[in-house]
C-alpha cells in the first residue's frame, strides 16, 4: 500500500468518527449554547461547596473569574466528548424530558474523575499568564 493509501485511509476513518461523534451529540442536545447556560453552569454553581471548588463567571477577582470560565471551558469540552461516545447513556439519563437529571450525572462522572487533572491545568495556565505579564 502506498503512503498516500493510508494517509487516505486514515483520514477517511477520523472524518467517520467525527461525524459520528457529530451526529450523536446532536441526537442528544439540539442547541449546546442554550444547554450549557442552563444546564451546565447552574449546576457547576450549585455544586461548589461540594466538590470544593470556586466558581463565579461574573466574579470582581479577576483570578477567580479567570479560573472559572477556563474551568467550564474544560467542563464544556469533558462534557461534549462524553455525550458524543456514549449517548445512549445520556438518553436513558434524560428519560425524554428531564435533561438536567442527565446533565447532572455526567457533570459528577466528569468532576469525579477529573477534577484534580483539571485544577491543575487551570492552575498552569493561570500561572503561566501572570508570569508573562509580570
Amino acid at each position: 500500500m502506498k503512503k498516500i493509501n493510508v494517509l487516505d485511509a486514515l483520514a477517511d476513518d477520523a472524518l467517520k468518527v467525527y461525524n459520528q461523534k457529530k451526529y450523536n451529540f446532536n441526537k442528544c442536545i439540539s442547541d449546546w449554547d442554550k444547554y450549557k447556560e442552563e444546564c451546565i453552569e447552574p449546576f457547576l454553581d450549585m455544586n461548589q461547596d461540594f466538590f470544593k471548588y470556586k466558581f463565579d463567571l461574573n466574579s470582581n477577582d479577576i483570578r477567580i473569574k479567570e479560573w472559572s470560565i477556563i474551568f467550564y471551558s474544560l467542563i464544556c469540552s469533558h462534557f461534549k466528548d462524553l455525550v458524543s461516545c456514549i449517548p445512549d447513556l445520556y438518553l436513558d439519563f434524560a428519560n425524554g424530558t428531564d435533561i438536567e437529571y442527565a446533565c447532572a450525572n455526567f457533570c459528577i462522572y466528569i468532576l469525579k474523575g477529573e477534577l484534580s487533572t483539571i485544577r491543575k491545568t487551570i492552575d498552569n495556565i493561570i500561572s503561566k499568564e501572570y508570569e508573562e505579564l509580570h
